[in-house]
């Protein structure tokens, strides 16, 4: 399979837990890099002395690609990936299309009016553009 370029489509956000040592990030970031992750945001969830929680936001080109950045960090010592996060499907998780109306639609009159067939005809008529009515 063609290795296309890593993108939104597919990113995901890992959440770890690793040593507050030296290196220990950067072994994370590295595993990733290796299997062609191409990084966004990396946020500090938490941290005391002994160690740290982190959420690093990854592209990848496939969802088959996704499984393999996640198997390269789960193989490293001293890592703990907590939770992985599919943000392409949290972002559709409920929805994401809304339609709102812009007047007050409080009685079935108040609809008919919005929307009778007649509409069009009298905006037509009148000397203002249609889309001061439509829009």
């Amino acid at each position: 399979m063609v290795k296309l370029t890593p993108n939104p489509s597919f990113s995901l956000t890992i959440r770890v837990a690793l040593p507050n040592q030296p290196g220990m990030l950067a072994s994370v970031t590295s595993a990733i890099a290796s299997v062609g992750g191409n990084f966004g945001q990396i946020d500090l969830i938490e941290q005391t002395r002994a160690s740290t929680v982190r959420d690093i936001t990854v592209d990848a080109y496939s969802t088959d690609h996704n499984e393999e950045i996640v198997q390269a960090v789960k193989a490293l010592p001293n890592i703990k990936v907590i939770d992985v996060y599919d943000r392409t499907f949290d972002l559709h998780r409920g929805g994401k299309i809304s339609v709102i109306s812009k007047i007050s639609l409080k009685r079935q009159s108040d609809l008919a009016m919005a929307y009778t067939p007649g509409a069009p005809a009298s905006v037509l008529r009148s000397p203002m553009t249609p889309n001061k009515f439509t829009i």
